[in-house]
């Protein structure tokens, strides 16, 4: 699999598996550079390596953690979907590139199809933004706001909306709106309850 750095460059990472050990090729090519590397990788190195994505994938506190082999070296880098592969290229040198998110995920399918093990991707739609707001009860006096999903992404700040509350329907209105991927979202995406409808839009409240 292949990461375009630019114009003139890639990254490349590939697994094999002979006589029941594994390795881990990655090479470099660019102008200026054209090196490959590969590093002896166990089973739970591999297994460490789904672990710490789907940290930051599903985890509600994510926390840095390291693989690292021979001359090549994977970094899970706090609060982001990204990993920062470092390759040795000599005893002095040392070549760092981050993985952006769409090639974490992609690292990710790629290693869990290699070993044949259970992927957590399928569960949920990683490339969706979801819609998270704020609101504030309206029948409630109170300065705290409550979190919600919203599948209307045209929502707007000001909507009077109906939400769940404690198993009974209630109005709300709209303080804040942000989107979110999974991984990102303030609050587990499988924990927080949806807006139910959107009663009357900002622009037709007349207070």
């Amino acid at each position: 699999m292949n990461i375009k750095l630019n114009d003139k460059g890639f990254v490349s990472i590939d697994l094999s598996k002979k006589n029941k050990k594994y390795r881990i090729y990655a090479k470099v090519k660019s102008k200026f550079i054209n090196y490959e590397v590969y590093s002896k990788i166990g089973y739970d190195d591999l297994i460490s390596i789904i672990e710490g994505i789907e940290s930051m994938m599903f985890s509600r506190y994510r926390c840095v953690n390291m693989i690292e082999l021979e001359r090549i070296t994977l970094k899970f880098i706090d609060f982001d979907t990204s990993i920062k592969l470092s390759i040795k290229l000599d005893n002095n040198q040392e070549y760092s590139i981050v993985l952006t998110r769409e090639y974490v995920l992609n690292l990710y399918n790629y290693i869990t199809k290699y070993v044949n093990t259970f992927s957590k991707m399928n569960m949920m739609n990683f490339n969706k933004k979801y819609t998270y707001v704020e609101v504030r009860y309206i029948d409630v006096y109170c300065s705290r706001r409550y979190s919600y999903i919203s599948d209307d992404k045209n929502i707007k700040v000001g909507d009077i909306v109906y939400v769940d509350r404690a198993g009974n329907k209630c109005l709300a209105v709209v303080e804040t709106k942000n989107e979110y991927y999974y991984e990102q979202a303030p609050y587990p995406v499988l924990e927080t309850k949806r807006v139910i409808k959107i009663v009357t839009r900002a622009n037709q409240y007349k207070g």
